[in-house]
């Protein structure tokens, strides 16, 4: 397969520039690839649909927050975003800000200023004192808003705890407190990993074939305590809703080597996931996702496809497009309640 097959038209007024008010009003097109149905719905529902649906959820979120990650270099003439290297935990450029979390756009930075500032002493106290988020190319003009904000509320979910993230993990940004109040009334288990959101989540693919691209890993760490209950939920039979694409990718990378353990002997995970999720993969942890509405031919749509069923999500799509749901990092979301089974063979 190809990414092209992965291909829709979005509209330019269907992205959404600024926050809602209330994260509760977001709407939620619901997606069962076990039924083959699809439903809309909004994510304060989002109690209602878990306790409807006949089995009983676990949900697994990610508690990254955005770091301060963008800051001026002297002698260039548009500001810069940094990083960290999975590989090295090293500081490193990744070019304009407005191109670095841009679906489409590959951020390009070869300044000897910008790469010397990063391997400086004093670089971790500017980007403290000195830095501001790196908000993507349709954000942009939110940035007078955020001014002396490293981290604002509406461009974190409502529990994101652990700096790190030069985006936010964004799947889970319509969860509002009352929500996670209401699931955990109702009795659904809710359990935290952290995985850092980098430049490579946004990377244009490098090849047209999937099985060409190639992910670059971002750092994650499942603790001791989340491992416990991921498991002992699972034993007790609770599906895994997975919220957010980072969430999913580090349980499926550690759920291809090696696992969580067992309930009698559970064990955390810290690593570097580099899983590119395509409809090859077969789910070894996550049966659901909560997310956002992605952009055509990336690998984040992709991810949502291969879990889901290309040809629902597509559809989905389209009927997200004709009610006007909003697209992108502060716009509606969407829920897969179960995963795809494939009846045919993949075309190659």
């Amino acid at each position: 397969m190809t990414f092209d097959d992965f291909v829709f038209e979005l509209p330019d007024h269907l992205i959404a520039r600024r926050p809602l008010e209330d994260r509760d009003r977001a709407r939620l097109v619901v997606v069962n690839p076990e039924a083959g149905t699809i439903e809309h719905a909004r994510t304060g529902d989002l109690p209602d649909i878990l306790s409807d649906h006949q089995d009983d959820w676990q949900v697994v979120v990610n508690e990254s927050r955005v770091i301060p990650s963008t800051l001026e270099v002297p002698g260039d003439e548009s500001p810069v975003a940094f990083g960290v290297d999975p590989a090295t935990s090293r500081w490193q450029p990744l070019g304009d800000p407005r191109d670095v979390v841009h679906p489409h756009r590959v951020a390009r930075n070869t300044s000897r200023a910008a790469t010397a500032l990063a391997s400086s002493p004093q670089f971790e106290r500017l980007l403290r004192t000195e830095g501001r988020p790196t908000l993507p190319r349709y954000l942009a003009h939110l940035a007078a808003d955020i001014a002396g904000d490293p981290s604002p509320a509406f461009y974190n979910t409502v529990y994101a705890r652990v700096a790190g993230s030069v985006a936010p993990p964004s799947g889970g940004i319509n969860l509002s407190p009352e929500t996670l109040r209401r699931l955990r009334q109702q009795g659904t288990p809710r359990s935290a990993l952290v995985h850092h959101v980098g430049a490579v989540t946004f990377r244009h693919p490098d090849s047209a074939d999937l099985s060409g691209h190639r992910m670059e890993g971002e750092r994650f760490a499942i603790s001791q305590r989340t491992a416990e209950r991921i498991v002992s939920n699972k034993a007790a039979g609770r599906r895994l809703l997975a919220v957010g694409t980072t969430s999913t990718r580090a349980l499926e990378y550690v759920g291809l080597n090696g696992g969580l353990g067992t309930p009698d002997a559970p064990h955390g995970r810290v690593g570097v996931a580099d899983l590119f999720i395509t409809p090859e993969h077969r789910f070894a942890m996550v049966d659901g996702l909560l997310t956002g509405l992605h952009a055509p031919r990336t690998t984040l749509f992709v991810l949502v496809a291969s879990l889901a069923g290309r040809d629902l999500v597509m559809e989905a799509y389209e009927q997200a497009k004709a009610r006007q749901y909003r697209w992108y990092t502060l716009g509606d979301s969407m829920l897969v309640l179960g995963r795809h089974h494939r009846t045919q063979p993949l075309a190659h």
